[in-house]
């Protein structure tokens, strides 16, 4: 039985999570993918965020899969086409409104398209911080076809008051969301085997203990 090492359980963790999401379980779909979208990008964003002075080597094959999300359009992550559709108000008081799902119109910051790793960032944002009501669910004729994602990004200046350099939203529906957690954990997971062809089978065999 081969040793069961850190990284096997880091890539068996979101191995799991991604073959879960395409297999969605058909009366939960949007509130199911919503859940692993939300468990892949608190998992892996925690993990590609690590200080770059560490030297084991899972942070530095983290801190190279960071350096490429700066360098890549998140545009190859959403690759569903934008639509429009007439939602319920996401204030509740029931007007009809059209929003755009899985469009990046508003990941722009100065007429510039965010790239992965700040889009990722914001997003993480949004579903891990429990300071503020970031997601909220998007509504058509009484059945619930996914969320929007309230982004910021900032920084506290020396006052300690919050400084907003942007602000965006994105409103995703299962497939959107799918898409987006899908390619962040394949990258993710082929980071960690870092080209050893045998790494996938060792984790692969992380077994899980059961409650009965």
């Amino acid at each position: 039985m081969t040793a069961i090492l850190p990284a096997h359980v880091e890539w068996a963790t979101v191995d799991r999570m991604r073959r879960m999401l395409s297999q969605p379980r058909p009366r939960f779909e949007v509130t199911g993918t919503l859940t692993l979208f939300t468990s892949i990008l608190c998992w892996t964003m925690q993990r590609i965020r690590t200080d770059p002075d560490e030297t084991d080597d899972i942070a530095q094959r983290m801190v190279a899969l960071s350096s490429s999300l700066r360098n890549q359009p998140f545009r190859s992550f959403l690759k569903t086409e934008p639509q429009a559709v007439l939602t319920t108000s996401i204030d509740g008081v029931g007007a009809r409104i059209e929003v755009a799902l899985n469009s990046l119109a508003e990941f722009v910051a100065k007429e510039v398209p965010l790239n992965a790793s700040r889009s990722l960032v914001a997003l993480r944002n949004a579903v891990g911080h429990g300071d503020a009501r970031r997601v909220t669910p998007l509504n058509r004729d009484g059945l619930l076809i996914g969320y929007r994602f309230a982004c910021t990004e900032g920084y506290r200046g020396d006052d300690g008051q919050w400084v907003e350099k942007w602000r965006g939203s994105r409103c995703l529906d299962a497939a959107g969301m799918a898409s987006i957690a899908g390619e962040l954990a394949d990258q993710f997971c082929a980071a960690l085997q870092a080209g050893d062809s045998g790494f996938a089978t060792d984790a692969s065999r992380v077994r899980e203990a059961t409650s009965r």
